[in-house]
């Protein structure tokens, strides 16, 4: 983008503000309380049922307060076929007709609700808590693990999984 368009670019998940004048360039897992005038979010993978990839969608899509635009690779067209189906049924009619899920579909649904206590969390603020659980307080180390966790577990929003990769990376790390 730089060197393309000229333009300073702010990769805001390093620097931790923000530049007048300059391109934002954040990643989901650091978008909670920022808002700018226009987003522009990519998604480089395909658009699922994973509820933690759906809510940093919606965290992102809420950051702006004029407009966001979404990109998605080609592979997404009959999903957003769908989408863009309710969006006009919504804008016609003023409402979303759904289907009620089966008895089945409702137990496995109220089971991945109970099993995911920390849903609204993303996996930066989980490891956060988990580094003042185990006493973790020098900046440099928080950041060498969180990097070290986006880096091998890009996806990874276990407590369990997470605590366990923590304390013994940092066991590694005194």
């Amino acid at each position: 983008i730089e060197d393309r368009f000229r333009w300073d670019v702010n990769i805001g998940y390093e620097t931790k503000e923000k530049r007048k004048g300059s391109l934002f360039i954040s990643n989901k897992n650091n978008v909670k309380g920022l808002e700018f005038p226009f987003v522009i979010c990519l998604m480089q993978g395909d658009l699922d049922d994973n509820l933690q990839s759906r809510n940093s969608i919606y965290m992102m899509l809420t950051r702006s307060f004029i407009t966001s635009y979404f990109l998605l690779p080609d592979a997404n067209g009959r999903r957003i076929q769908g989408i863009a189906d309710g969006i006009r049924m919504v804008s016609e009619k003023g409402y979303l007709h759904v289907k009620e899920p089966s008895e089945a579909e409702k137990q496995i649904l109220n089971n991945a609700i109970i099993n995911r206590t920390n849903i609204y969390k993303s996996q930066r603020e989980i490891a956060d808590e988990i580094m003042d659980e185990l006493k973790i307080v020098n900046k440099s180390d928080r950041e060498k693990i969180h990097k070290m966790i986006g880096v091998l577990y890009p996806q990874e929003t276990n407590g369990e999984k997470l605590y366990e990769v923590i304390r013994l990376n940092y066991s590694l790390m005194e």
